[in-house]
């Protein structure tokens, strides 16, 4: 059976091993776009894996104030992290494909500030609100002159000149998710209801710290670890390899990160709760 309490503690340590080549240690910054983006996610999810680890309850008072939804919700961002991250920093595409996978996001935030702004009441004169339109006319630019975007479908290209689509997943050769794509959805949905408080989010507090109910609180808790761990993991990993790093670590660090990035948790919780029948699927 696995213990949460434990692999909170893997969690823990796969983070300070990452710290060592962020910049929280080193205040280079890269001027490569590719990298740069990839530097910013690889910072987004070691700061999502460090408020995780600073809301696990470490003593009986802060068990009583447990956060389960807060968890499930930063754990839903290291998956979104994840598949960005590996999106945007794929090995091998042409610069090309990196400019038009740039840029639809560079437009989709342009145009989503550019809302913001108009909602708040921002005018036209306003020297942010107009950083956000020279942004858009710098994105539309850019995708009218590259090769790919104008080998797209025509709808696909009007979603994208309306920020509808900030990316293009479909264009990803290589699948770099530790579990398969059912699972991965499965537990997008599972961990995506307590954000949301949607009804079964709720319910899963129902079931208290019981192990009883497949979709209880316990186990929202259990695969919030398991899956902070595998998508960090996979980044740091990837990130190591990205800039070249791997000298910076010893043996066994790199071989805890691999460790890490195996799925094998997952799939024993699984076969686990299948083995328990059909019984306690829902509340």
């Amino acid at each position: 059976m696995i213990n949460p309490k434990d692999r909170a503690y893997n969690l823990k340590r796969l983070a300070e091993i990452a710290r060592q080549v962020s910049r929280i240690e080193n205040k280079k910054y890269t001027a490569i776009s590719r990298i740069l983006y990839a530097e910013d996610l690889f910072e987004k999810a070691l700061l999502n894996v460090y408020s995780f680890i600073r809301l696990w309850p470490h003593d009986t008072e802060s068990k009583k104030i447990f956060d389960a939804s807060s968890l499930a919700s930063l754990a839903r961002n290291i998956i979104e992290t994840h598949k960005v991250y590996h999106y945007i920093s794929e090995p091998g595409i042409s610069k090309e494909e990196f400019e038009l996978r740039w840029i639809i996001m560079v437009l989709h935030d342009g145009l989503g500030r550019e809302r913001i702004l108009n909602k708040l009441g921002f005018s036209e004169e306003d020297d942010i609100k107009e950083s956000s339109m020279m942004s858009v006319s710098f994105a539309e630019g850019i995708l009218s002159g590259n090769s790919l975007f104008n080998l797209l479908d025509e709808n696909l290209k009007k979603k994208l000149m309306k920020g509808e689509k900030p990316y293009l997943f479909e264009r990803i050769v290589k699948n770099n998710s530790p579990i398969n794509k059912d699972h991965e959805s499965g537990l997008y949905n599972f961990l995506s209801n307590s954000v949301h408080s949607f009804p079964l989010g709720i319910k899963n507090y129902y079931g208290g710290i019981s192990e009883k109910f497949h979709l209880g609180m316990y186990h929202l808790v259990t695969i919030a670890v398991e899956v902070s761990i595998m998508y960090f993991a996979s980044i740091v990993d990837s990130y190591i390899r990205l800039r070249r790093f791997a000298h910076r670590f010893n043996k066994e660090d790199i071989k805890f990160i691999k460790t890490m990035l195996n799925s094998e948790n997952f799939y024993e919780w699984l076969n686990q709760r299948k083995s328990k029948g059909m019984d306690y699927l829902s509340y």
